[in-house]
């Protein structure tokens, strides 16, 4: 059972006047930090909580925990469409998959699973955490509330985890993991459940920064879920690789 809450509250100023902003920069890629995004990609991928130290100095200097540099929305969104081409490469066009089904793939993937799931994601964390998660007994201090566009940048950083994980490592076990066999089907579903711990981790890392959060291991109850999948796809012979490339052929 969730923790109760002073909060009684949420700001709806916490999703931020920065978004025009946010968005106009988009366009101006020699006013993007891209070293800065590369270099937080490449501590997701080996020690995450050193990528949410950058949120913690922008605290200080700029009074926000978010991003207001677009740059790693910007290289995630290039990853997706990347990963997005090399499958349709490696798996749709032997089975002679039309380049029409390379774009329906890139627009789900990232309208609904990264946008969508994202928003979605995103904001039940964000209410979670301002409802339920808020330090008790600051009656003198003023209440911070946790930013959405911080909540989203959680995620973006969470995504890029899974990614590694279930997108970029199993792309280069695709010969092994699409074997009908039981090594196939272990392999598989081992890291679809790698990658979604590593979304959760990272997560719950993300939240851990901020200072007026308790019990921020909220975060990681799904995992428990994720190991409950893991043994049932063992279990039913399930293959998550399979289902998924089935799903994107069928259309």
């Amino acid at each position: 059972m969730l923790p109760s809450s002073g909060t009684s509250s949420l700001s709806c100023a916490s999703v931020g006047p920065r978004l025009p902003e946010y968005f106009r920069r988009m366009v101006h890629f020699n006013q993007m930090d891209f070293d800065s995004a590369l270099a937080q990609m490449m501590y997701l991928c080996t020690s995450p909580e050193k990528a949410f130290k950058v949120a913690k100095s922008r605290k200080l200097t700029k009074n926000h925990w978010h991003r207001d540099d677009p740059a790693f929305l910007v290289l995630l969104t290039g990853a997706i469409i990347t990963a997005c081409i090399s499958y349709y490469i490696a798996i749709m066009v032997p089975l002679g998959v039309s380049a029409s089904g390379c774009v329906r793939l890139v627009l789900y993937e990232l309208g609904v699973n990264f946008i969508l799931f994202g928003v979605l994601l995103s904001t039940l964390f964000w209410y979670c955490s301002n409802k339920y998660l808020h330090v008790k007994g600051q009656m003198h201090s003023v209440p911070q509330p946790v930013e959405w566009q911080y909540s989203f940048d959680i995620h973006c950083n969470a995504l890029f985890s899974f990614m590694m994980v279930s997108t970029v490592v199993h792309f280069f076990l695709l010969p092994w993991i699409l074997k009908d066999s039981f090594s196939g089907r272990l392999l598989s579903n081992f890291i679809f459940s790698a990658g979604l711990t590593a979304y959760f981790y990272v997560s719950f890392r993300g939240y851990l920064e901020l200072p007026f959060l308790e019990k921020q291991e909220f975060f990681l109850y799904p995992i428990m879920t994720v190991a409950i999948y893991f043994v049932l796809s063992i279990v039913t012979s399930f293959n998550m690789s399979s289902y998924i490339i089935n799903s994107w052929v069928s259309d």
